[in-house]
């Protein structure tokens, strides 16, 4: 389930960063907004606005810079109904409203929370629209010739991409075309471009001479290219870390025509799942056995539940316990798929839980 999740989450944030840096076409013959959107009205007298690009991107500030978000929008043929007035009964939200059907709609699509909201689109005018649910049923509208410096904007970050796994380890790029870079011993600040062929140019700030390269994978990672000739892989989420390791070395696995030396790990994640790894020696390939979750009861009373192998109670050895840590094995027996062939594991791993988890 977290692992789905997981790939879900990178799936989304990849498809994000991919079709939202670009242009955004709306439908045939449909304007773009350009502009400084303000409320028509604005009652609780803090400058609160869209600002629209003609690339389809945005950024917006609400109650004086207390919220601001960026993101892409598009115009849309598409109907909505929205409320006109609270009606006589002066309260929205009641049968006494008047409504209206919108017969275009405004969908943006906020690089902070990619969940499209769609807002209703009349006489050039964003209706019924929602300031950060704080301000409802408010209408925006143009402000012809009002000047606007984007430099003011907060820079809105538009994706985390991880290096080795580790949350520290981090490229980011933000809504402004600037980026952060961590992946490396020393930190990298400078400025992104995106190519015509997909990839994106990273600029340091601080030589111009050091420039990068990202370019993204049909599998949803990223190759990072740095000036020096390395390459990095670089992920949009980060997978499950062993949070305890059992092993067993030099044991036998056998299969229907041989016998062959091997050592198994097995991997506990913090996510509640563990993976029995196989290295068979002879040739270095290394093969997932079995997999499955695990629990931890008590003290130390491991229980797994393996795909292949089923419920297997871990085994605390008292004897070892330490200020730091107690050892625990792990009696693994089964008949696992490996190489197309039934592979024979009968082998007890071994290793040390800490006591602080």
């Amino acid at each position: 389930m977290m692992n789905t999740m997981r790939k879900s989450i990178s799936l989304l944030l990849t498809l994000l960063l991919t079709f939202s840096l670009v242009s955004v076409a709306t439908a045939e013959g449909n304007p773009v907004l350009e502009g400084v959107y303000d409320l028509e009205k604005n009652d609780f007298g803090m400058e609160t606005f869209y600002h629209f690009n003609a690339d389809g991107t945005y950024y917006a500030s609400f109650f004086m810079g207390a919220v601001t978000d960026a993101g892409t929008y598009e115009i849309k043929d598409e109907e909505l109904a929205y409320m006109v007035s609270a009606g006589a009964d002066g309260t929205a939200g009641t049968e006494d409203d008047e409504m209206a059907t919108a017969t275009q709609i405004v969908e943006l699509v906020s690089y902070v929370n990619p969940t499209p909201v769609k807002v209703a689109y009349v006489d050039g005018k964003l209706v019924d629209i929602s300031l950060a649910g704080m301000a409802n049923h408010r209408t925006m509208a143009l402000t012809e010739g009002k000047a606007y410096d984007a430099s003011t904007e907060t820079p809105i970050k538009v994706v985390n991409l991880y290096a080795d796994n580790l949350e520290g380890n981090t490229l980011t790029l933000y809504h402004d075309k600037s980026f952060v870079d961590y992946t490396g011993e020393m930190g990298i600040y400078g400025t992104w471009e995106k190519n015509e062929d997909g990839s994106y140019t990273l600029t340091d700030e601080d030589d111009e001479d050091n420039v990068f390269t990202l370019t993204w994978n049909e599998d949803g990672t990223a190759s990072y290219s740095l000036g020096d000739g390395e390459t990095k892989d670089l992920t949009t989420s980060i997978g499950p870390v062993a949070f305890n390791v059992f092993k067993a070395e030099n044991v036998q696995v056998a299969t229907a025509d041989t016998t062959m030396g091997a050592n198994l790990t097995l991997n506990c994640y913090d996510d509640g799942t563990c993976v029995l790894l196989v290295n068979i020696t002879a040739i270095g390939m290394e093969l997932e056995a079995d997999k499955g979750t695990y629990t931890v009861a008590d003290v130390f009373n491991y229980t797994f539940n393996f795909e292949t192998a089923g419920e297997i109670a871990g085994q605390p050895d008292w004897a070892s316990a330490t200020t730091s840590g107690i050892g625990v094995n792990v009696p693994y027996a089964a008949t696992v798929q490996a190489m197309g062939s039934d592979l024979v594991i009968d082998a007890q791993l071994a290793g040390t839980a800490s006591i602080a988890q």
